[in-house]
C-alpha cells in the first residue's frame, strides 16, 4: 500500500506503522518519540498521533442494517499481543463492570464498591438511578473512554434492532448473526461472566448501557447460547464483569 502524510513544515515528523503480512507483524518507525497513541486497524496494530481521533478506527465497524454500526470485535480484544484480524473474534476482551469506564484489576462486589467509593467525577455508578442509560457518557462508558470518538456501549434498544435485523446460528462456543439486508456477519464469543473468575462459558453475556428500571442494583445485559435464543437478561448485578461490544453512530 502507499501511505501519504501531510504535516506542518518545521514540526517533528514521527510515524510508526505496524502491519500484518502472511501472519507476521512488521513495524516501520521514524523519529525517536515513543509515547505514540495506539489504535488497531483491519491489518493488525499500528499507531496514530492524533489523540482527538478514536483509538480504534471506524473501519472495523460493520453495517448490519441497523441504526448503528457494530464493532467486529469486543473491547479489549485488540490488546492481545498475538491477535490478528483473522483471530480477533475468538477473544473475549476485557470483563467490565456496569458503568465503570475503565478496565479494573478485578471485578465483583468488593472491587465495584471500592471503585464507586473512590469515584469523584459525578454520581457513583452504583447510585445511577433505575432506568438510567449511560451510552456515550465518558464518565461511565468504557467504550467511549477507551476507544474515543463516537464509540459507545449499545443500548438495549440497539441490541433489539440487531436481533430483529438478523438471522443467527448458535454453536457451543459462539453465535453468528447475519444481516437480512446487508449480508454482513458478526460473531459473538461465549465468554460467560466473571465475579473474579470467568464462569458459565457455554453462554454469552454482553452489557447494554441501560440499568434495570425497577431495581437500582441491576442492569440490562443480553444473553445467548446454543439452546437459548438471543434475549434480554434484565437482572445482571452491576458489579458483574461482562464483555462489551462497542457501536458507533
Amino acid at each position: 500500500d502507499r501511505y501519504a502524510f501531510i504535516f506542518i513544515p518545521g514540526d517533528v515528523l514521527d510515524i510508526t506503522i505496524k502491519f500484518v503480512h502472511e501472519g507476521k507483524l512488521y513495524k516501520y518507525e521514524t523519529g525517536n518519540r515513543k509515547n505514540l497513541w495506539p489504535m488497531v486497524t483491519a491489518a493488525g496494530h499500528c499507531y496514530f498521533l492524533d489523540k482527538t481521533l478514536p483509538a480504534v478506527p471506524y473501519s472495523v465497524a460493520v453495517d448490519m442494517g441497523t441504526s448503528v454500526l457494530w464493532s467486529s470485535f469486543n473491547l479489549g480484544a485488540e490488546k492481545v499481543p498475538s491477535v490478528t484480524i483473522e483471530t480477533i473474534r475468538e477473544y473475549a476482551g476485557d470483563y467490565l463492570m456496569w458503568g465503570v469506564n475503565q478496565v479494573t484489576s478485578s471485578v465483583g462486589n468488593t472491587p465495584y464498591r471500592n471503585y464507586c467509593n473512590a469515584f469523584t467525577t459525578g454520581t457513583k455508578p452504583s447510585e445511577l438511578p433505575a432506568g438510567y442509560d449511560y451510552s456515550g457518557d465518558v464518565n461511565y462508558d468504557a467504550a467511549t473512554a477507551l476507544w474515543g470518538g463516537k464509540w459507545r456501549t449499545p443500548t438495549y434498544q440497539e441490541w433489539q434492532e440487531l436481533f430483529a435485523a438478523c438471522t443467527y446460528i448458535a454453536t457451543n462456543s459462539s453465535i453468528t448473526f447475519t444481516s437480512k439486508t446487508t449480508g454482513n456477519t458478526l460473531v459473538f464469543k461465549y465468554a460467560g461472566y466473571s465475579n473474579g473468575t470467568p464462569v458459565e462459558l457455554t453462554k454469552g453475556y454482553y452489557w447494554t448501557s441501560d440499568s434495570n428500571p425497577d431495581n437500582i442494583a441491576k442492569a440490562y445485559s443480553v444473553t445467548f447460547a446454543s439452546n437459548l435464543s438471543p434475549r434480554l437478561h434484565p437482572v445482571a448485578d452491576r458489579y458483574t464483569g461482562l464483555p462489551l461490544r462497542p457501536v458507533c453512530s
